[in-house]
């Protein structure tokens, strides 16, 4: 989780929820001031989606539906895929690599991204943070802010904007390659180009030639 959390603001706001805050508009100011968030822009549950979507297609990438891939691209956000159009030309890796080793590429962050957007996922489809539950309710459920708080920390909440869309574009690039070399080995072939057009609109255009 170091990767994505700013540990020193979660621990800021853990001892501004014990101790109180001498100034009302510090949290605003922090927020204008800090990195974005994913849980206060609303974007958790979309990105933590994203990367199940892309592990549901490692995992499946010989037998995935036709549309899977169609279906992950329309789902990214759109700085993600203005940055996909121009990141995919320049991709490339030093040697060819087999399907089994570009898992196992990908699963060196997978293996950590994954439990977190799980985990994000539930939370959702649960019945809330229970931090908001705290906040409205009597004083003994809000001491349990700072519990609520340690389980939100083990989800995408907290987690920073900018580093979440370049893991999950390193991974969508990836995803494209092993596809590619998937198709390749099924039809006895060599890989071939990973690109069919800079303005490409699904990533199932991609590795067409």
């Amino acid at each position: 989780m170091d990767k994505l959390v700013d540990i020193a603001l979660f621990l800021n706001r853990e001892i501004d929820n014990i101790f109180g805050n001498a100034d009302p508009d510090s949290e605003k100011k922090q927020s204008l001031g800090g990195k974005p968030r994913l849980g206060p822009a609303g974007l958790d549950l979309h990105y933590a989606n994203i990367i199940l979507q892309i592990d549901s297609i490692v995992a499946r990438s010989s037998s995935m539906p036709p549309n899977a891939r169609d279906m992950l691209y329309q789902n990214l956000p759109p700085n993600i895929k203005f940055s996909l159009r121009s990141k995919i030309q320049s991709f490339h890796v030093k040697e060819q690599l087999t399907v089994t080793e570009i898992k196992a590429e990908m699963e060196k962050t997978l293996q950590w991204l994954v439990p977190v957007a799980t985990i994000t996922a539930k939370a959702h489809h649960g019945f809330g943070w229970v931090g908001e539950w705290a906040n409205a309710g009597s004083e003994s459920n809000r001491k349990s802010i700072v519990s609520a708080d340690v389980i939100q920390i083990e989800t995408l909440h907290h987690a920073d904007k900018q580093k979440s869309e370049a893991y999950i574009l390193e991974l969508v690039l990836w995803l494209n390659y092993l596809v590619a070399q998937s198709k390749a080995t099924s039809n006895g072939g060599r890989l071939r180009s990973l690109l069919k057009s800079p303005d490409c609109s699904s990533l199932d255009s991609v590795d067409r030639v």
